[in-house]
């Protein structure tokens, strides 16, 4: 469900709805399990590291998309 912010008409505010709450606990459930999975036997320090180097990943995918953009 989304709401228009009554003080700036240029945010729009998402809320969850009641049913649709079981399915982000159960999907919250699910990363969790896979975390567990694929990160068995890591030190916290490994998994910091680990995400660490996947948000860079993905920061560089994104840039790469945005420069695409730019030369179509």
């Amino acid at each position: 469900m989304t709401e228009m912010a009554q003080e700036d008409k240029r945010i729009r505010r998402i809320y969850v709805t009641e049913k649709a709450t079981a399915v982000v606990g159960k999907t919250l459930e699910s990363v969790n399990d896979w975390a567990d999975i694929i990160l068995k036997g890591f030190t916290n320090e490994e998994r910091d590291a680990a995400e660490q180097m996947l948000i860079r990943m993905a920061c560089n995918a994104l840039d790469h998309i945005v420069e695409q953009r730019g030369k179509e």
